[in-house]
């Protein structure tokens, strides 16, 4: 629709959980449920609690968030950078994630960078070099080959680095 009109359609989604129905842009949905579960510390809380599963959960959620960034570009930059305050950059929580599964973890951030590559999140180089610390943390990566490390840090490589990497 937008290729033939050359314009942007706009996306509305309508929201039943309740008993009246609203209708928003998705723009403001995402907001709303970014705010009300994927970011609000009880909905966290849960998650966590909820062991494998709810960490499971999270790195779906943040699956999806990028996706619907890559399709609409109505996630909002903010998002991105507290989904990595809470997830990858609170140590409890981060601690907790890892306790459970820490290759969950590898695939939150990598999701984070992703994001950040496409230019859907704006991360300050501060924000990048504290990823870069908790990423090569060995029990964030543990296990792994010094190559496989190396490949497994590709998503934190600047984007000229990576087109002078030998495939």
């Amino acid at each position: 629709v937008g290729h033939v009109r050359k314009k942007t359609p706009v996306v509305m989604v309508a929201d039943s959980s309740s008993e009246k129905i609203t209708t928003r842009r998705l723009r403001k949905q995402i907001e709303v449920e970014g705010r009300t579960r994927f970011l609000d510390k009880k909905w966290i809380e849960g998650m966590l609690d909820s062991g494998s599963r709810g960490i499971g959960i999270i790195a779906d959620r943040t699956e999806h968030m990028m996706g619907w960034a890559a399709t609409t570009k109505d996630v909002d930059s903010k998002i991105f950078k507290e989904m990595a305050g809470k997830y990858v950059f609170d140590e409890s929580t981060r601690k907790r994630i890892i306790q459970e599964n820490p290759w969950t973890l590898n695939d939150i951030m990598k999701k984070l960078m992703e994001a950040s590559h496409r230019g859907y999140w704006q991360i300050t180089q501060e924000e990048l070099e504290k990823m870069k610390q908790i990423y090569m943390q060995p029990h964030v990566i543990g296990g792994l080959t010094p190559r496989q490390k190396c490949i497994n840090y590709l998503p934190f490589m600047s984007a000229h680095m990576q087109k002078r990497m030998p495939k």
